[in-house]
């Protein structure tokens, strides 16, 4: 068998999303050796180094042409606009279904912690660039510029899930599972939905910069007895955009589906999946990572 033959999009996707795998645990174990508080910089490491360094390896490996293999077609202001505005409303929802999902957890597993609260505007700045500007591209060129599109030739479905379950993968914690998952579909759908890379690169950086400025602006700028009536009118606005997420959701799903009605159609010779050590190296990776929350 050629070596062309043996590389199937399967076997391509899955060792590429090895790769990051490998990376991420090798940056983790870096960041405990150096044993310095490095806040937010740290997961601008892990994520430039793993999901960036592994799609750098599969271009380079590869050589597509980036431009259209990653979908790098821009969008206007007006949709760039609204796309933010949507992975805010995605932030809320996340923010309110952390509520019960941490409560289930808790009682199995110590929760991992979130990002520290910027303490002024330079830390704010900081995490901006760290925990969401770097984290929404590098991520987004992994998951939905490679592994969607790998996976296309087996049909858009097929697609849409291997990207979310790689994202979901690659974010660790398995107290984050059902939202990571969630958040995985919702960018494929959007890469899908417009044919562009970065609706769904805008949309992650609004859900990681809502969360980290919701936190700014409630314990740094918010005097302490305007605290309670802020705290309600926060509570108010996540109940609302959450509801917003909620409808155009089912309305990006049901479009979705509308113009992938059969996948048949779509790709009438899909290539064969093969058998891939890379995917059996990914399942043990990720279970071995569970375990230090458990043990």
């Amino acid at each position: 068998m050629s070596s062309e033959a043996y590389w199937t999009p399967h076997r391509r996707a899955c060792l590429t999303v090895l790769t990051a795998a490998v990376l991420l645990t090798l940056t983790d174990v870096l960041l405990r050796i150096s044993e310095q508080p490095l806040p937010y910089l740290d997961a601008a490491l892990r994520s430039l180094i793993s999901a960036g360094g592994a799609a750098a390896l599969y271009l380079i490996v590869r050589r597509p042409a980036p431009k259209p293999f990653l979908r790098l077609h821009t969008v206007r202001a007006r949709e760039a606009a609204l796309w933010l505005l949507f992975g805010i409303c995605i932030s809320c929802t996340g923010a309110v279904l952390s509520v019960p999902l941490n409560l289930f957890w808790a009682q199995f597993t110590a929760l991992p912690p979130g990002q520290p609260v910027p303490q002024n505007a330079g830390e704010y700045l900081l995490g901006l660039l760290c925990t969401a500007a770097v984290p929404a591209v590098c991520e987004e060129t992994l998951c939905r510029g490679i592994v969607l599109r790998e996976y296309e030739a087996y049909g858009a479905r097929a697609a849409v899930w291997a990207s979310a379950v790689a994202f979901s993968l690659l974010h660790g914690a398995v107290t984050n599972l059902v939202f990571s998952l969630l958040l995985g579909l919702v960018f494929a759908l959007i890469t899908v939905r417009a044919g562009s890379l970065y609706p769904a690169v805008i949309v992650h950086f609004a859900v990681n910069a809502f969360s980290l400025t919701m936190g700014y602006v409630t314990q740094e700028l918010i005097a302490p007895h305007l605290q309670s009536a802020f705290s309600l009118a926060l509570n108010l606005l996540y109940a609302v955009l959450s509801l917003t997420f909620v409808f155009s959701f089912l309305w990006l799903l049901h479009a979705w589906r509308a113009k992938h009605s059969s996948d048949v159609q779509e790709t009438p010779a899909k290539p064969h999946f093969g058998f891939s050590v890379s995917l059996i190296g990914i399942a043990v990776w990720y279970l071995a990572v569970q375990l230090q929350f458990f043990f």
